[in-house]
């Protein structure tokens, strides 16, 4: 019988952590995937994840950079559903949206 040492934790832990109330992809990755459902994100722009909420007028790139070093691609197929259903876990489950942000819904975090 082989004992592991005291912290470490196995690889399907590592990568299935929480950030934020969000899954991280592994351990070496603290990228936060989200919808932006009608909120006004654009790129560079940073989240407070704790709090939900957009930190306005700061970004990690100036404009000049932004328009010189983006690659856009058109978007050539876009699927959709149309939902009968009014319940919420019906939307919710459509949109594919965290237990997380659905909490944030219901405390007003986000509008």
């Amino acid at each position: 019988m082989t004992k592991r040492k005291p912290g470490l934790r196995n690889s399907a832990a590592r990568r299935d952590r929480d950030v934020c109330g969000h899954r991280a992809m592994d351990s070496s990755d603290d990228t936060i995937e989200m919808s932006a459902l009608g909120r006004p994100f654009q790129l560079g722009m940073l989240y407070d994840c704790r709090k939900e909420t957009l930190i306005p007028g700061i970004s990690l790139w100036d404009l000049d950079t932004l328009r010189n070093d983006v690659d856009t691609k058109p978007q050539s197929k876009t699927e959709f559903q149309i939902i009968a259903s009014d319940t919420i876990d019906a939307k919710a489950s459509a949109l594919n949206i965290t237990t997380s942000l659905k909490a944030s819904f219901f405390c007003g975090l986000v509008k």
